[in-house]
């Protein structure tokens, strides 16, 4: 692997420079760019590795302990070409080709809007400040200094961006003036998707999130370990290696990965390519603690933003080295949950962390959740029941209170062994003017 210095700028500085504004450019806010270095290494096309699995059980240990995304090596060059692409689904038996491919032209098209979309945000709102009277620009005068900013680490966020999609094979030439009007509106909707993906990094792979991200996950962590050791001592299960965990709506991986990381057999599912892309690039990637990249994941809140070192507060990632994974029992899969998990008897635990919310109907998780664990494994799931869906008019879901859900539980073969609430906070926010707390629920339970 060899090592090139980044060829950006040393640092940010202001290309507008307004009359009245008090700031040099040249004098303005410090902001660095990119002085850290990128390892650079063979390239790895995830649409290589990534694989929509046909198996319904346990992962196949991996020769290697990077993660291994379960084949879609047919799709390298299908993402534009939709007919070319279903047939070479179909010809490899796929169930569901159709679902995927739209999944995954969907994320392609939001990757490589990112910063145009992303620009135009600031576009409009130059826009709007020069068209104030001259004398509220007085007022106000720095405010194309924080704009031009702000544009310089969204051009910063949209190179990491290109990096994650080279390494998933998305490299076609994009025109988003070329979409027809359907796309186009789909592209705009998936944007926000985007811009969530990089607060999902920061919560999950950053040292800035280490406190509020061990807030969820190390309850989690510490009832899969007293699970393990229980079920080893009562002699049901031979040894913990082989304690086996499935982890629905594992995001960017970290959790999976943690457990993973104390020795236990774990696959995660994800049905966001977004965030399987970006997942695939933290753990096959070259980005390491040593050599981390950098990231503006709060650039985009203009309001609620104490200073413009708050909006552009720098975040590098990761924050540990995932592939330094010695445990070859650890693997990520894309697709939906209910469709790739149905047989029974198969998992010892199961762990979700605000996943149950963002289904239609949280019954049939719960439900597919009892079927598929082992007689005595456990459910251990930390949620808030904020569900996705429940202000939606075109997507209808049921919502159950926490009184309503340990019913569900209990009728769908389960007996609730430990629940306490919990005090968590949101995913990050802009620093310094979101710092509220919630209650959530912790529940563990036992299939009978």
């Amino acid at each position: 692997m060899t090592v090139r210095p980044c060829t950006c700028s040393a640092s940010l500085r202001s290309t507008i420079h307004h009359p009245h504004c008090s700031i040099d450019p040249a004098q303005s806010v410090p902001f660095t760019r990119c002085t850290h270095q990128f390892a650079t290494g063979p390239p790895v096309d995830l649409l290589r590795q990534l694989h929509l699995p046909h198996h319904r059980n346990l992962p196949r240990p991996v020769a290697t302990p990077r993660c291994e995304f379960a084949p879609v090596s047919h799709l390298r060059d299908s993402l534009s070409q939709s007919a070319t692409a279903m047939t070479n689904l179909a010809s490899e038996g796929d169930q569901h080709p159709p679902l995927d491919l739209a999944r995954i032209t969907r994320a392609w098209r939001a990757f490589r809007a990112y910063r145009r979309l992303s620009l135009q945000v600031f576009d409009s709102q130059a826009l709007a400040f020069e068209h104030l009277p001259e004398d509220a620009k007085t007022l106000i005068p720095d405010v194309p200094i924080r704009l031009s900013h702000a544009a310089e680490a969204i051009e910063h966020n949209a190179d990491v961006i290109e990096r994650i999609a080279a390494l998933a094979g998305i490299t076609k030439p994009f025109q988003l003036d070329a979409l027809d009007p359907d796309d186009l509106a789909q592209t705009v909707a998936d944007f926000p998707d985007v811009v969530d993906g990089l607060i999902a990094i920061t919560r999950d792979w950053s040292a800035v999130s280490e406190k509020d991200r061990s807030l969820s996950y190390d309850h989690i962590l510490r009832a899969i370990e007293k699970a393990a050791d229980e079920a080893v001592s009562a002699g049901t299960l031979e040894s913990r290696d082989t304690f086996s965990v499935l982890v629905p709506g594992a995001s960017l991986g970290r959790l999976a990965w943690e457990i993973a990381n104390r020795g236990f057999v774990v696959q995660g599912v994800e049905s966001s390519y977004l965030q399987l892309f970006m997942c695939n690039y933290i753990m096959n990637g070259s980005a390491t603690p040593e050599a981390p990249l950098h990231l503006y994941p709060y650039a985009h809140h203009t309001g609620m933003a104490p200073s413009v070192n708050d909006q552009c507060k720098e975040v590098e990632f990761p924050d540990t080295n995932p592939r330094q994974l010695q445990n070859p029992n650890f693997s990520m899969v894309a697709g939906e949950f209910l469709e790739l998990y149905n047989k029974e008897d198969a998992w010892d635990c199961v762990a979700t962390c605000f996943f149950v919310e963002n289904s239609h109907s949280i019954v049939s998780y719960v439900r597919r959740i009892a079927t598929i664990l082992k007689s005595g494994g456990v459910w251990i799931n930390h949620g808030s029941l904020d569900f996705r869906f429940d202000d939606s008019e075109t997507e209808p879901s049921v919502e159950v209170t926490a009184e309503e859900l340990e019913l569900v539980i209990q009728r769908a073969g389960m007996r609730i062994i430990r629940k306490e609430m919990l005090i968590c906070k949101p995913p990050f926010a802009v620093s310094g003017m979101i710092n509220e707390e919630y209650k959530s629920i912790f529940t563990v339970a036992t299939r009978i």
